[in-house]
């Protein structure tokens, strides 16, 4: 090769040319479709790492496309996804557990409203008002609102569905009206009600009010009420796209602290009990963490007061704690339950469609809570279509344009919106995310579904599929994930329509699909010995390389953790499958797919495990690989390693594993380790050096250094570590003058030159003597 221009030093043997330096992208693995962002797609340029092309026998060549790594681009969708489909066993209460609870002699009503239902129009009863009196637990902003009201006559309360809104309104009414309190009709217009609809010294209640609320409305309705000495209170959801035009009527409504609430429903249950112990032993219990894990981050108030009651029975020797939580955690099944209640009716009135689409949208943010609002959205609409094609002969579908705004949609979803970020091509951009408030919706939606509804199936199976199809990661990551929910309930039935089908497919999209579903369907353990002895058949014994395949892609997360070693090894069987076969070439004996894949999808698996946390026995794996003289098993692991190299800390698709240090997204894993732990850096050294000893891995590795060296260039840190790094893979003048080469080669490229400064102080680095080497391949 030609030196750079003013290199003043000549390319040392093995070092890439000028057309291996240049960015040329390999193209995506057989059968897959590679659009922009999507399940094939590469990460562009520098991030890539593979610049090869296939004709390059030398570097990355030897395996085309295989550092195009899909597991990479599919780990922050795939991280977000365990929250809510990651738990082991699926179950659901069914109708029968849904009864009144009696403490003693004394029946407990749980009282609230929105979810539960609302106040006819008319009268309140007294007994309701009685309870609201012995059980109210004041909000933080109680006097403020008492003082508002006493001045204006009518405010606004405006909050989320179950916080004690109207309890709030009806406490302020009573303690201010001489009189009755009363609902008022909510389909009438504020403007309309005149001095025959109001009387002297009553309270009134409005709940929802129509979207046509202004604050001259509010203004006369005040002049009235002050001139008949009564008082209004109006009950509004929160909705952040609503105009807020109501002037200084509108307040803020929050839950009670839950800790107040539970006391004192407790107190009310307990009553005269005599036992003075009782309730010190009773609140001791409700504030253990196991008791308000059961209740979720944002408790209804009718649920708090389920709670208490339930706490009592217990304190009487009516049911056990444990009972005792597991009854509190079916509230969040009965909230289900009650969602889907109208779509039990068999008669279609003309509130079918409506409630179609509200269902419609809980499913869809069941699959997908905390992802982009449109997302959501779009989904929900696909499913509205297809559940009224089953369940309407002849459907005449038309989507509302003006009818229905983001507040409408969110006020009874018991969901929450956030200001996030997702990456774009490894950059955060933001987004606005929805989620539901409780992290356990998504696996109760899905599992009352499947199980209690079996015409439905057909249409969310059908569902889920096109969303399979789409290149979204967030979209079709998570619609497997979904699918594994399925899978755990009902493992034949998705094993046949869905999972084999799959794992043959000449897409690669849907043998990733069909991985994602085994992955997560087997933390089910009753689900997981069958899913182990799949895989291990297809590992073994099949003659279809695209299920073998799929096996790798199967124990690259979760289910390789789990069982490490026999994933370690199976992965080893699937990488060297040509070298086994006697060096056939496979593309002849399997069209579908090649063997070089084979290699990628194991390599792929291994990078990912050691993502995960496995750091120590990779490391050994791949050191025990490459002390076997067998050029399959060599190769296997060079290209391991070239992954791993190859990976950042934005892949890390497992919580629990390597930490993400802020800020480092974009780094190279592998420098952001031995920065953190520096007892790793010698065996990262030696696996890095092992790399740069010739073909097949030299080129393609030093293709990955120059992406350190780039990160570096971009993150003063990153440039540190690298500084201390390089001189570590140094063993032998030689070694040095390659890496040098590299850089010069980098400041004189004619798109973005490397910086003089960064490169000459690597190029300083690189003078520096690390320890001897040994190539023990």
């Amino acid at each position: 090769m030609s030196n750079a221009p003013g290199s003043g030093e000549a390319a040392p043997a093995g070092a890439p040319d000028a057309k291996a330096a240049a960015p040329v992208g390999g193209k995506a693995p057989a059968g897959g479709k590679a659009p922009a962002g999507g399940k094939a797609a590469a990460k562009p340029g520098a991030e890539a790492g593979a610049r090869t092309g296939k004709d390059d026998k030398d570097g990355a060549g030897a395996f085309p496309g295989a550092l195009k790594n899909p597991l990479a681009a599919q780990s922050e969708a795939y991280a977000s996804g365990l929250t809510y489909f990651a738990q082991g066993n699926t179950a659901f209460i069914d109708g029968s557990h849904i009864r009144d609870l009696q403490v003693g002699t004394r029946i407990v009503q749980h009282f609230g409203f929105g979810d539960a239902g609302r106040l006819g129009a008319g009268p309140v009863r007294e007994e309701v008002m009685a309870l609201t009196r012995a059980t109210y637990v004041p909000v933080d902003e109680y006097d403020d609102l008492h003082a508002a009201l006493a001045e204006r006559r009518i405010i606004v309360l405006r909050g989320v569905s179950g916080t004690g809104r109207s309890t709030t309104a009806l406490h302020l009414l009573d303690a201010l009206a001489g009189g009755p309190v009363e609902r008022l009709d909510d389909q009438r217009d504020l403007h309309q009600l005149g001095e025959t609809d109001l009387a002297p010294g009553h309270g009134y209640l409005i709940e929802q009010a129509g979207p046509g609320l202004r604050e001259l409305h509010l203004d006369r309705l005040g002049r009235l009420l002050r001139d008949k000495d009564a008082y209004c209170v109006v009950v509004l959801e929160a909705d952040p796209l609503r105009p807020d035009n109501l002037g200084g009527y509108v307040w803020d409504h929050t839950a009670p602290r839950i800790e107040s609430m539970i006391t004192m429903h407790l107190q009310q249950a307990l009553g005269d009990d005599e036992d003075e112990t009782l309730l010190p032993r009773i609140e001791e219990l409700a504030g253990r963490p196991e008791t308000l894990r059961t209740l979720g981050p944002r408790p209804q108030t009718s649920e708090v007061c389920e709670l208490a009651s339930l706490l009592v029975l217990h304190a009487r020797g009516h049911l056990s704690y444990d009972e005792v939580l597991n009854r509190s955690g079916q509230m969040i099944e009965r909230q289900v339950l009650r969602w889907f209640a109208p779509l039990r009716d068999p008669a279609r009135g003309p509130g079918h469609e409506t409630e179609i689409r509200a269902g419609s949208l809980r499913i869809a943010l069941a699959v997908f809570s905390n992802t982009p609002y449109d997302v959501v959205v779009e989904a929900a609409e696909d499913l509205t279509k297809e559940l009224l094609t089953t369940s309407t002969a002849a459907v005449r579908h038309r989507r509302p344009v003006f009818s229905e705004d983001r507040g409408s949609r969110l006020a009874a979803l018991r969901c929450r919106l956030t200001d996030d970020t997702v990456l774009l091509n490894g950059v955060p951009v933001p987004t606005q995310m929805v989620m539901f408030e409780d992290n356990r919706f998504p696996m109760a939606i899905l599992t009352y579904l499947w199980q209690e509804h079996h015409s439905v199936r057909p249409a969310l199976v059908a569902w889920l599929r096109r969303l399979n199809e789409d290149h979204r990661e967030i979209v079709w990551v998570r619609a497997a994930q979904a699918l594994s929910v399925l899978c755990r309930l009902d493992f034949p039935y998705v094993l046949t329509k869905l999972v084999f089908p799959w794992a043959v497919s000449d897409k690669e999209e849907e043998r990733m699909s069909a991985a994602v579903v085994l992955d997560l369907a087997a933390r089910d353990e009753r689900i997981r010995p069958a899913v182990l002895a799949l895989v291990h058949d297809w590992v073994r014994h099949e003659d279809d390389h695209r299920r073998r395949w799929t096996a790798a892609l199967a124990q690259s997360r979760d289910l390789g953790l789990g069982n490490l070693d026999r994933a370690l090894d199976n992965l080893r069987i699937i990488g060297t499958w040509q070298e086994e076969r006697g060096g056939v070439d496979d593309d002849a004996d399997d069209p579908g797919i090649a063997a070089w894949e084979l290699a990628a999808a194991a390599s792929w698996s291994v990078a990912s495990l050691f993502a995960a946390g496995a750091i120590g026995p990779v490391v050994a794996t791949l050191r025990r690989w490459l002390e076997v003289h067998r050029n399959g098993l060599r190769r296997l692991a060079l290209l391991s390693v070239l992954q791993l190299m190859n990976t950042r800390p934005a892949n890390v698709w497992l919580p629990g594993g390597i930490v993400v240090t802020p800020g480092r997204e974009r780094w190279p894993l592998l420098l952001d380790l031995v920065d953190r732990e520096p007892a790793l850096t010698a065996d990262i050294a030696d696996l890095v050096w092992q790399t740069l000893q010739g073909a097949p891995a030299e080129r393609a590795a030093l293709d990955l250094i120059g992406d350190w060296v780039r990160a570096g260039e971009r993150d003063a840190g990153c440039l540190d570590v690298l500084a201390r790094f390089l001189p570590e893979l140094v063993d032998s003048p030689a070694r040095a003058a390659q890496l040098r080469h590299l850089l010069r080669t980098m400041r004189h490229e004619w798109i973005d030159p490397l910086r003089d400064d960064v490169a000459t102080r690597l190029e300083r680095a690189c003078n520096q003597a690390g320890p001897a080497k040994e190539n023990i391949a």
